[in-house]
């Protein structure tokens, strides 16, 4: 068979099985159940946008992504399936690069580690569809770092704009996709400082530049670091342990870990030999670094500035946490997470016998990730029955007049307004119960593991309210709703 037959059919097949893997991602877009968070998104989406920018420079995460629902929900519709679907157009986007740029440039191993990391793994199947920024933020700091080998090798001008704008975006996105694309630029000027004095001067352009960019937000990122030293709802800190083991999540987790470190230690060593014995070409433009008389190439500069990223963030992360006070979770490494898979399968195809580890890897991710999904697509439905069932006993009957009560916080937060639009909520507390206005329908959703407990306190008052709802799910809490109407006197 010739080989540009052979190419073709490769890359036919590799872009069903792309289709195929984004098909199972694409399914779950139709689940209606919101936790809070996703929640707090839908409803800053419906405001005005001046005041969806009051209400997010009041929280921990900067707006391009509310930008982003805005924008699109405007579009599409304000609908559950469509929320999630904006999430998993940046997953989309991920696998339209893999097939093509990242095909081309990093070759097909590359491409089908990606491919299949960006699938599968549990951390990718739940925000591939999670209306939540961490999927936007992967997008961005995986262009921002593909840019980044661009101005290493060439140094043009249409990479420098192309590294700035897409670190902007990733900045803008979530303050750790900040931190992640900040050790890309000390890659930037660590190189520029031990090499010519041309590439220095670039360097410090497009610092400035991207300072530039992020200034109308900065005093604002400065007033959320204030105000959540002071009161932030974290109350732990996880460990070196915990965060790395996330940057591939489920079944082998530490195992790919070790595969990743392993391969990238093995072509670091490589390249620093034979930089050594045979001194890196700098008649181009491209920077490289000299130590010890060796010129160290684009690409392992490149590599090492997604490891610096990778386990930078983390010890930020852990470092504020312990200075100040908590303010890291491992789920903030989802978006860089995205750069150890594009680094494993880069690793890896540098090494001799790359097709075989690349198979062996590749089987790992399919032989665990597939289970997963399976179960994760379980739950989904088992959840929707429930949420469908639940949302079924009360349709109709909780009405604009009524009020609810809840003894859980994301209920009160967000959810129920997703759920029960324009009808009062108010959150309770079992050691100190509101006084109940007579002739008024309320509705109580209780935390399901102990509403019977609480119920008892209310019928020793006679009460007497109504189960309408028992063992429910709303906004994946588990809920048991009662009706409590208190009669005239």
């Amino acid at each position: 068979m010739p080989v540009f037959v052979r190419k073709n059919v490769s890359r036919i097949l590799t872009v069903l099985y792309a289709l195929l893997l984004f098909s199972l991602n694409f399914i779950r877009i139709f689940d209606n159940n919101f936790w809070g968070d996703e929640a707090y998104t839908i409803r800053l989406a419906r405001m005005p946008l001046l005041s969806m920018f009051a209400e997010t420079a009041g929280d921990v995460h900067p707006p391009l992504y509310y930008i982003l629902v805005k924008l699109i929900g405007g579009i599409l519709g304000y609908q559950g399936a469509v929320f999630h679907l904006i999430s998993l157009i940046p997953y989309g986007v991920i696998l339209v690069l893999a097939l093509t740029v990242i095909w081309e440039q990093y070759g097909k191993p590359v491409s089908l580690m990606l491919i299949t990391l960006a699938s599968l793994l549990p951390t990718a199947v739940q925000y591939n569809v999670e209306v939540r920024m961490y999927s936007w933020g992967a997008l961005f700091v995986l262009l921002s770092y593909m840019f980044l080998r661009r101005m290493l090798s060439q140094n043009r001008l249409g990479c420098a704009v192309g590294f700035v704008l897409f670190s902007l975006a990733a900045a803008y996105t979530h303050y750790y996709c900040l931190i992640s694309v900040a050790f890309f630029y000390l890659a930037l000027i660590v190189t520029a400082l031990l090499n010519r004095r041309a590439f220095l001067k670039k360097t410090l352009l497009i610092c400035a530049v991207t300072v530039v960019g992020y200034l109308p937000w900065f005093f604002t990122l400065l007033q959320t670091l204030e105000r959540t030293a002071n009161d932030f709802w974290m109350m732990w800190i996880p460990t070196l342990r915990e965060s790395i083991a996330y940057f591939f999540s489920g079944q082998g987790q530490y195992l790919l870990f070790a595969i990743l470190m392993m391969s990238a230690a093995a072509f670091l060593l490589y390249q620093i030999r034979s930089s050594g014995a045979h001194e890196a070409d700098t008649s181009s433009e491209a920077p490289v670094i000299r130590l010890h008389g060796a010129a160290l190439s684009a690409d392992t500069i490149w590599v090492l500035a997604g490891l610096c990223s990778m386990f930078g963030t983390v010890l930020v992360g852990i470092a504020v946490s312990r200075l100040i006070r908590p303010l890291f979770i491992v789920r903030y490494l989802y978006p860089v997470s995205v750069t150890a898979w594009l680094l494993l399968g880069f690793c890896l195809s540098k090494l001799r016998g790359r097709i075989v580890y690349t198979a062996a890897v590749l089987g790992i991710v399919l032989l665990t990730g597939i289970p997963q999904y399976c179960a994760v697509c379980q739950s989904d439905r088992s959840q929707n029955e429930s949420l469908q069932a639940t949302l079924s006993a009360t349709a109709g009957r909780i009405e604009t007049g009524d009020i609810i009560l809840t003894d859980l916080a994301p209920i009160d937060w967000t959810v129920s307004d997703y759920y029960y639009p324009d009808v009062p909520h108010q959150l309770i507390d079992w050691n100190s119960l509101p006084n109940l206005r007579s002739g008024t329908e309320y509705w109580l959703i209780l935390d399901d593991t102990s509403a019977q407990e609480n119920v008892s306190l209310l019928n020793a008052q006679s009460c007497c309210p109504e189960e309408i709802v028992s063992h429910g799910i709303l906004g994946t809490s588990q809920v048991s709703i009662y009706r409590l109407y208190i009669e005239q006197p």
